[in-house]
């Protein structure tokens, strides 16, 4: 069936949505990297979506977290070059979550470093009131 969608997003998108639904099940569904990769093609962002779940199966599949934080690295860089964001912070998180479990340390940035968000450069500061008592003034 997927053979007959039309455009490789189509049929790439379609993949994904076979591969989500296996859940942890996602060893049964093996056959269907291949063919998400061959349908990607050259394309970024649809090959960030492919390597992104092949960092969720080197972790499932194979309990391989090196492999599944180097496939989200791999991830999160071709989402930024496709400005995907959603993918690319999906990636961003599972690498960073990987890198805990594994036991290495990010360098600490200094604050306002390049790291930060666009977002957050030239917000507004937010201002909490005084620590509760009893809290050690968290």
């Amino acid at each position: 069936m997927l053979t007959r969608a039309g455009a490789p997003d189509e049929r790439v998108r379609a993949w994904m949505v076979v591969i989500e639904a296996a859940g942890q099940a996602i060893a049964d569904v093996d056959a269907a990297f291949p063919q998400a990769l061959a349908d990607a093609g050259e394309d970024p962002r649809l090959l960030a979506l492919v390597h992104y779940q092949l960092a969720w199966r080197s972790l499932v599949v194979q309990g391989d977290f090196a492999q599944g934080r180097e496939e989200a690295a791999h991830a999160a860089r071709l989402a930024a070059e496709a400005a995907d964001r959603r993918t690319e912070l999906l990636a961003l998180a599972f690498q960073a979550q990987a890198e805990t479990l594994m036991g290495i340390r990010t360098p600490r940035r200094p604050s306002g470093g390049p790291w930060r968000s666009r977002r957050t450069r030239g917000s507004p500061a937010i201002t909490t009131g005084p620590a509760p008592p009893g809290s050690g003034g968290w």
